[in-house]
């Protein structure tokens, strides 16, 4: 809906927009990651993702052009595919061997909630408050993200393997 009412984008060019987004979530998750971890880390990889997709999320909300528009959905793609594969091992990494399955699960049920309310929330504030809205909101909640993640300190071997 924003970008046809914002651009008047038809359905076959936001499904080109969407394509070419989620081409750049695999680009990010398949090459860069991997990169982007070795050199910081987990938890800067996770940090940096946060920041720039809160960049990238705000820019869209603002954009009056299709160009700002379509440079913006870059640093947000990347922002998202760096946090995507990031909070993976986060996760992972945040419970014993025998916690796996419970914090796995946690996870994605997590994640499957946050995909259902996801549609609802950016819709609805659509409607109720304009087409920015719902990306800056999400711009807002990766940046509060950034701010609670700043302070979390993982776990070590030794607290993670208590019995």
């Amino acid at each position: 809906l924003f970008s046809s009412r914002r651009f008047g984008f038809n359905v076959t060019q936001t499904g080109y927009v969407l394509a070419a987004f989620g081409m750049l979530g695999v680009i990010v998750q398949a090459g860069l990651v991997g990169l982007v971890v070795r050199m910081v880390g987990v938890l800067p990889t996770f940090l940096t993702g946060l920041v720039i997709a809160s960049v990238g999320w705000g820019i869209v909300a603002l954009s009056a052009s299709v160009p700002i528009f379509l440079f913006a959905l870059i640093p947000a793609g990347v922002g998202v595919g760096l946090c995507n594969a990031s909070i993976v091992t986060l996760v992972s990494h945040s419970g014993s061997k025998d916690e796996q399955g419970t914090v796995q699960g946690a996870a994605g049920a997590l994640e499957s909630l946050g995909r259902a309310i996801g549609p609802v929330w950016g819709h609805g504030a659509l409607q109720r408050f304009g087409e920015g809205s719902a990306y800056a909101s999400a711009a807002a909640v990766f940046l509060a993200t950034t701010l609670l993640m700043l302070r979390y300190q993982p776990p070590t071997a030794s607290t993670n393997d208590l019995p």
